[in-house]
């Protein structure tokens, strides 16, 4: 049967997530990240019957704990306790740390991203072990503290334990993003990947006067164009890396059949099909920053001693960062040997996917359309996250379940939480377990 939460038991809901957000626990700075440490502990002890451990990383540490249940089958839980820092408080309408509630929405800084969702997955969980004293299935929690910071040691700390602590993970469930802007709860099986970095040019120790040195001197910026020229074709709006596109596959029939039944913004008149092909299996070349010279309002006339141009390439299933960073590196060989262009790389994140045919895709989403009465399935969700670690380190199924609204504010002024996306985030993990989903 589906979770049933009266007024007494939402308020009380409530006022542990306000608690939550009192303590802070800001990534940047390690503000509060201690508070919220031992808040999650006493939790997991007093609501989960579980004794947490403190996994070290090289900035916030992680939270781990098993509780078992009553089969084999053990799924592991991922969520993250840290948060963006408030950053310029005049533009909140309320203090960021203290939840506060307004139009049917909760207001505070982390309440979407993450913790009003890690709130609500624990609370779920609470319920149904506090009805039934047990678990269908044994359930790792494992609560990131440097997510905001990239999850820079996930991956190592996901190496090192893959055969100890995590051995025994049968898959993994991320409650973390928003769901579908129409407001429907969605599942995920996969991201785009992400690979960015910068090609720099430097000719000289300062800028230099044009009618000084115009026809002598090298100009950064003319010779940075020149190798773009080089990178991309303007009039295809592809790159020119070699074998970048070789890797890309189209999305199988049953991901087509989930594709055309996901709503379209508002604006957009290209069918769900096109639509989403291009956000979720087709990679993107993208310039994203540019710069070199006199760059303020007038004029300067000067030959620039430097330029850089910063690009970001989003990865689809199969694209391999590796052969695409092998191919940069021999497009520009000579000029990387001599000096004359420098390379740099800033992110590299792998895509991940889950195929389409894992036997829980069904009960899963059944649990969300028992719990809040539908649920929509993206093959692919067109941003990125480290879900790589679970499918390729850890090698199992990952799902990634969002349980916050579309417009949450998350990284900025007024983050928020809609009262209905939280409860009904609760009664979604509650489900899992009603339905024994994973058993």
């Amino acid at each position: 049967m589906p979770l049933t939460l009266n007024t007494k038991i939402q308020t009380e809901y409530q006022q542990t997530l306000a608690d939550f957000i009192a303590q802070k626990g800001i990534s940047s700075t390690g503000d509060g990240v201690d508070s919220t440490l031992n808040f999650l502990k006493n939790f997991i002890k007093e609501k989960l019957n579980s004794k947490p451990e403190i996994i070290e990383t090289t900035l916030n540490p992680i939270i781990y704990s098993l509780i078992e249940g009553q089969s084999n089958t053990t799924v592991l839980f991922y969520g993250h306790y840290d948060v963006m820092s408030a950053d310029d408080t005049t533009l909140w309408q309320s203090e960021p740390f203290t939840l506060t509630t307004k139009d049917n929405r909760f207001y505070g800084r982390g309440c979407g991203d993450n913790k009003g969702q890690l709130m609500a997955q624990l609370l779920g969980i609470a319920a149904y072990y506090q009805e039934h004293g047990t678990l269908p299935f044994n359930i790792l929690l494992f609560i990131e503290g440097q997510e905001e910071q990239g999850s820079r040691d996930l991956a190592t700390v996901v190496k090192r334990y893959k055969d100890s602590l995590l051995k025994d993970v049968d898959f993994a469930l991320v409650i973390d993003g928003s769901i579908n802007a129409s407001g429907q709860n969605v599942v995920r099986l996969g991201n785009r990947g992400i690979l960015a970095f910068e090609l720099s040019v430097s000719v000289a120790d300062s800028d230099l006067h044009s009618g000084n040195f115009g026809n002598i001197a090298p100009n950064a910026g003319i010779k940075l164009l020149g190798y773009l020229n080089r990178l991309y074709d303007f009039e295809s709006q592809k790159t020119k890396l070699a074998d970048f596109y070789n890797d890309v596959t189209l999305p199988s029939p049953q991901e087509i059949s989930w594709i055309k039944q996901l709503p379209l913004p508002a604006g957009i008149t290209e069918t769900p099909l096109a639509y989403y092909q291009k956000l979720m299996f087709q990679p993107t070349f993208n310039l994203n920053g540019l710069h070199s010279g006199h760059t303020a309002t007038g004029i300067k006339t000067i030959i620039p001693k430097n330029a850089f141009a910063r690009f970001d390439c989003r990865l689809v299933f199969k694209q391999d960062i590796a052969k695409i960073k092998a191919s940069l590196a021999k497009l520009f060989a000579p000029e990387l040997d001599s000096g004359d262009l420098q390379l740099k790389y800033l992110v590299e994140v792998p895509p991940s996917k889950t195929s389409s045919k894992s036997p829980y895709i069904a009960k899963l989403t059944q649990a969300v359309i028992d719990a809040t009465g539908t649920c929509l399935i993206e093959p692919i969700m067109p941003g990125t996250v480290p879900n790589y670690v679970w499918t390729d380190i850890l090698g199992v199924d990952t799902f990634t379940l969002p349980l916050a609204n579309f417009d949450q504010n998350n990284h900025a002024a007024n983050e928020n939480i809609t009262q209905t996306a939280f409860f009904n985030g609760i009664k979604i993990v509650y489900q899992l377990l009603e339905n024994q989903t994973f058993a």
